[in-house]
């Protein structure tokens, strides 16, 4: 809360009498719908990162604890930690590269964003269960989660730049239910059904975790690819 501080107010463009009447969802959804592809690209791109991030962090103490015997007691204060400082700096890092783009003329800076990070997550999720001790483990984890946490940020500046002033409200709450239905909902199961319907071991959870992350990665870095045609 003190960092909002910080936060210079922006300039407010609203037209006169805006407010006054409020937009219909009917509306709105017309406005979505003729936009399709792109709302389509971003709501299931981001929210696929989501599943990363959920998956990851969903599963990782039942990771730590069946392959190197850490206790939840002894996981949870170091991934949150690393939550804390990776997640944080990728969140920050990912708004000044969509700002690099957008000063470089690249309308779709905020897209590219969450590109970058889809593609991100891919080799860090595959090397995670190959490494051989815990601390390869947390030394891949750190550029995961910074990978994982790159393009939120992007995500809600994207929709301030394609939707109009008084429907964003409701555009970024078709975006929110999206992110948490699927990236809450998804991540952590998909990971379970894996371990368990896959290779119906407990202890494969790392291998499921790879999976879920990669090819969550890699579905997102597609659909925003196909965003930006």
């Amino acid at each position: 809360a003190a960092l909002m501080y910080t936060v210079k107010e922006p300039v407010r463009r609203i037209s006169e009498g805006a407010g006054k009447d409020v937009v219909p969802v009917s509306e709105v959804l017309s406005y979505v719908r003729t936009r399709w592809r792109l709302f389509g690209a971003h709501y299931l791109g981001f929210s696929l990162l989501g599943v990363v991030f959920n998956g990851i962090t969903a599963w990782t103490p039942a990771f730590l604890n069946r392959s190197f015997d850490m206790s939840v007691g002894q996981s949870g204060p170091a991934i949150g930690a690393m939550i804390l400082v990776f997640s944080t700096a990728g969140i920050i890092v990912g708004g000044w590269i969509t700002d690099f783009f957008v000063k470089k003329g690249l309308s779709d800076g905020a897209m590219r964003t969450g590109l970058i990070a889809g593609l991100g997550c891919i080799p860090f999720a595959v090397a995670v269960p190959f490494m051989p001790s815990l601390q390869g483990v947390l030394v891949v984890y750190a550029p995961l989660l910074f990978f994982a946490s790159f393009g939120f940020g992007a995500a809600a500046a994207a929709l301030q730049q394609i939707t109009p002033n008084r429907m964003r409200g409701l555009v970024s709450a078709f975006y929110l239910f999206f992110l948490n239905l699927i990236g809450i909902g998804l991540g952590p199961t998909i990971t379970a059904l894996i371990t368990d319907y896959v290779f119906n071991n407990d202890a494969a959870v790392g291998f499921s975790l790879a999976i879920m992350a990669g090819c969550s990665g890699l579905l997102a870095a597609l659909l925003l690819w196909l965003g930006l045609k």
